[in-house]
């Protein structure tokens, strides 16, 4: 029978075509050609699988902004992917050492030892630093009541290397008395301004007869009135007994008036007694009834 005669028979006969091809298969002839069909399928459907997987993803890289160079082939383009996403996770710290490094932070923020250490060295600077800002500010306080003190001083000095005092009253006593009313100006005078202002018993500003703040000189003037040079007491002289106590007050007997020292500590002692104050004129008159009466003049020193 010729191949054209069987091709034909086993077209028209699916029966005969079954059983033919069960046939061939058991011999070698049929079992080579049933192996090289597979392979031949296999490697087709592989080819279009893996073009498929490689089209896949190409895109699918595309799409995640990662573009694919000209000519470069998938398996290239794949590769470099994940060598540049290796390299940007380890920059976030996926690296050995840089895990390592993370660990070691987290053992020493869990450490309560190292927190109790930085804060007992943050309060021992704080400390340090506040012991110093003391001492620092007490010596600016000192310095700005030393700078106070001076100016009070000087404007004093200046307003005294003005006045003239009466020669005939004896120099320590003028002495004396110009050194209490100095000593009283000074401890009520405060600087406001860069000027000297100077308050009197009451707390109130010494004023002029402007209603301004008076000078020292035209306080000490007022003051020392009683022992200037071609000045006269007051009129309130009169109501100073002759041995300087008030009018209509006993006076004090027993007294050891020996020298100059012990008759301006009575004289002290009296004004004090009748609340005569060292700023007005009877505490003036007072030491010139005390000067009269006890002979200054002719007492020693001490």
């Amino acid at each position: 029978m010729e191949f054209e005669n069987i091709i034909e028979a086993l077209q028209g006969n699916a029966e005969l075509t079954n059983k033919t091809l069960i046939a061939l298969k058991e011999t070698e002839q049929g079992k080579q050609l049933l192996n090289n069909y597979a392979d031949a399928y296999a490697s087709n459907r592989i080819k279009e699988v893996t073009k498929e997987t490689y089209t896949n993803v190409d895109t699918l890289l595309s799409e995640a902004g990662f573009e694919k160079q000209g000519g470069e082939k998938t398996t290239d383009y794949l590769a470099r992917f994940v060598t540049t996403f290796q390299d940007v996770n380890g920059k976030k710290g996926s690296t050995a050492r840089e895990k390592e490094l993370a660990q070691q932070l987290e053992a020493l923020k869990s450490d309560g030892s190292h927190n109790a250490h930085w804060k007992q060295t943050h309060e021992e600077a704080a400390n340090k630093w506040s012991a110093e800002k003391e001492t620092l500010v007490q010596q600016l306080n000192d310095i700005q009541q030393a700078q106070v003190l001076n100016s009070i001083k000087g404007d004093l000095q200046a307003a005294t290397s003005g006045l003239s005092f009466n020669p005939s009253i004896p120099a320590e006593a003028v002495k004396a008395m110009e050194q209490m009313h100095i000593n009283s100006l000074m401890q009520s005078a405060k600087v406001e301004g860069g000027k000297v202002v100077y308050y009197d018993e009451q707390g109130a500003p010494i004023l002029n007869d402007t209603y301004a703040p008076a000078t020292a000189q035209d306080i000490l003037k007022q003051r020392l009135a009683s022992v200037l040079h071609n000045t006269q007491a007051g009129g309130n002289a009169s109501t100073i007994n002759k041995d300087g106590s008030a009018a209509g007050s006993p006076v004090p007997t027993g007294l050891q008036i020996q020298t100059r020292v012990s008759l301006v500590k009575h004289f002290q002692d009296t004004a004090k007694a009748k609340g005569i104050a060292p700023s007005t004129p009877e505490y003036n008159n007072l030491f010139i009834s005390f000067r009269d009466k006890y002979d200054y003049y002719s007492l020693p020193e001490k």
